[in-house]
């Protein structure tokens, strides 16, 4: 497991775009993680082994259902943060289902809706870890966790 964790920190990469103010890029989480939760169910739709998805995010989501705009004066905004709030719990729920785990790894200095993305991970046994950034200090806390279990 140690490799794999290793592998994938570090593959993480700066966004392609670093043009676009941190909070204002575009983040699709709701379908993505539907997507994930279907492959793993499909996966283990014989042996029923479940899961887990690890889902690093550097801000909210912006885009598609369980999005809601990062600007605070849409006209929308209120409406939309609802109804992300009940698309992400309703995928939590699909993940539980599932026997998925979803752990969130937040770490921005943007916003990242931790109080909509906690109840998708309440839903499904996930955890959601807040921390200041993705840089070095990240790699290294990421790495040394399993140790500490």
């Amino acid at each position: 497991c140690l490799p794999v964790l290793e592998m994938v920190v570090g593959s993480l990469r700066g966004c392609a775009n670093s043009s676009v103010p941190g909070q204002e890029r575009e983040r699709c989480l709701g379908p993505a993680l539907e997507v994930g939760v279907a492959l793993l169910r499909g996966a283990s739709a014989r042996v029923s082994l479940g899961g887990r998805i690890l889902v690093c995010a550097g801000g909210h989501p912006t885009l598609g259902p369980g999005g809601w705009p990062w600007d605070e004066d849409h006209p929308h905004r209120a409406f939309l943060v609802d109804k992300a709030a009940e698309h992400l719990e309703y995928v939590g729920s699909l993940a539980a289902v599932a026997g998925v785990n979803v752990d969130v790894l937040a770490g921005a200095r943007v916003p990242v809706g931790a109080a909509l993305l906690e109840p998708l991970v309440k839903k499904c046994g996930g955890v959601l870890v807040l921390h200041e950034g993705f840089g070095d200090r990240f790699a290294a806390d990421l790495v040394e966790a399993p140790a500490r279990v």
